[in-house]
């Protein structure tokens, strides 16, 4: 098997290497063009990279010495430790049955109750929260995303175990530049299904989204599906639909 290897930055106050996707303003200006459902499914997937993720991928990777294969990802870097800056990092490639393919370099860093800084391996959520900084890029079929997020995570642990994301995206899908793009209050719980523990879906929350040409508002609805209103800046034309955050399929 062929030897991967990758070098994952600590990600820290960079900007995202932007592709030289297409024009945005050269092909059709469609109000549901996919950019809502990407963002959505990212903040949706970066929960399974938190403490429990991490502890899972750490343990299976310690059983390889080559490429790592984990839930349908091709490990590049394996979860390390830097103990200068305190920072987790890996890089993984992901693929979609649709065509879509995704590199992802993650880097965390976990808190405990008292804000201090952890330097092992949390286990399942006895970290009091994280901040996750990403850098996704997708290829395959038409467009192209190539995009920073930064995300902070609160755990607020009581009769069930909440936690709330909040964070920022920049960078670009098909070539329009985010600005101004924001996660609010997106909350999650911690529970036991079939006898995993997993954050499940969002059940509240939202995205508000800009670039060049439109306004999305995305607000999660729990179960799994998001709903979204969009304004076309040229014409203050609006549309409405909905989002499956699993795989970022836009259904209108």
């Amino acid at each position: 098997m062929k030897k991967h290897t990758a070098t994952a930055a600590i990600i820290f106050g960079t900007t995202a290497l932007w592709f030289a996707g297409c024009s945005p303003l050269a092909s059709k200006d469609k109000l549901s063009d996919g950019t809502a459902g990407d963002i959505s499914m990212e903040v949706a997937q970066m929960s399974s990279e938190s403490s429990v993720g991490l502890a899972k991928t750490v343990a299976v990777q310690q059983e390889f010495a080559d490429t790592v294969v984990y839930s349908n990802e091709i490990v590049l870097q394996r979860w390390t430790y830097d103990p200068g800056s305190k920072w987790w990092t890996r890089s993984f490639e992901d693929s979609l049955w649709d065509g879509r393919a995704f590199t992802r370099t993650d880097s965390l860093q976990f808190t405990d109750s008292a804000s201090q800084l952890l330097t092992t391996m949390p286990a399942w959520v006895t970290t009091s929260g994280w901040t996750h900084i990403r850098h996704v890029t997708r290829h395959g079929l038409v467009n192209t995303f190539n995009s920073r997020f930064a995300m902070t995570v609160v755990v607020a642990k009581g009769a069930d175990t909440i936690a709330t994301w909040n964070g920022t995206v920049s960078g670009t899908w098909n070539g329009a530049v985010f600005s101004n793009t924001t996660v609010a209050n997106v909350v999650r719980k911690f529970a036991n299904v079939g006898g995993v523990h997993w954050w499940r879906f969002p059940l509240s929350g939202t995205i508000a989204i800009d670039n060049p040409l439109r306004i999305w508002n995305v607000t999660f609805t729990g179960g799994g599906t998001a709903e979204v209103a969009v304004t076309r800046k040229s014409d203050n034309k609006q549309k409405t639909f909905t989002i499956d955050i699993s795989n970022g399929r836009e259904n209108e």
